[in-house]
């Protein structure tokens, strides 16, 4: 069982779980849903008043356009985690989604995961273009960039559905990284080399077929 007081009716409520001497927050957001945080007081006078901080905080917030409640990169990309793992368990998630939770465990949430969801600036993206060619000790090929950004796209997804992350605040990614190896063309002396082969396996090919 737990302590609840209302402090504003169907807005705020302050709460104490049983064996925790923390009063706890809960706020209602204007989407319906409802917020939870530590007040992380003891006394219940004081933490009325930091829930009621929170709220109007969040009011705040919402009245310039930004979200009323963010998270930080890595409590989002453990949620695209999960959701990729989930669907590759239950068999029609795509294998390319290895790749990207690869990504996000190696690279992605080392580096952004310090980052509010909604504070990750085209600036920020620059810094990491920067540090990324540091990490992999040169340019990155541009099929690793094409990793990374879906795998960012990923979790900004979920920041956008779950009202985290303004779609207007989703950074544009481009892809910086230079492309692989491609073989060269065939020489004079292999493409005659090749047509050779290829007239003496059709030769062979017919005597067999005619005996």
């Amino acid at each position: 069982m737990s302590l609840s007081r209302p402090i504003l009716p169907n807005k705020v409520t302050v709460y104490r779980r049983t064996r925790s001497a923390v009063w706890q927050a809960r706020i209602k957001l204007k989407t319906g849903g409802w917020h939870r945080a530590t007040t992380g007081k003891h006394d219940f006078e004081e933490a009325k008043e930091r829930a009621l901080e929170l709220y109007y905080e969040m009011n705040a917030r919402e009245k310039t356009g930004l979200p009323q409640v963010s998270r930080r990169f890595s409590q989002v990309a453990k949620l695209a985690i999960k959701k990729m793992e989930d669907e590759l368990a239950n068999g029609y998630g795509k294998s390319v989604y290895r790749s990207y939770i690869q990504a996000l465990d190696n690279v992605l949430i080392p580096y952004f995961g310090k980052y509010h969801i909604d504070n990750i600036t085209p600036k920020i993206m620059r810094e990491f273009d920067v540090w990324r060619k540091k990490h992999y000790k040169k340019a990155p090929a541009a099929s690793t960039v094409t990793t990374h950004n879906s795998a960012l796209n990923r979790v900004f997804d979920a920041a956008v559905q779950r009202g985290w992350m303004q779609q207007t605040a989703v950074p544009t990614l481009s892809n910086v990284g230079h492309k692989g190896d491609v073989r060269p063309a065939f020489s004079f002396e292999e493409y005659r080399q090749l047509v050779k082969h290829l007239r003496n396996w059709e030769r062979l090919h017919i005597e067999d077929a005619v005996k």
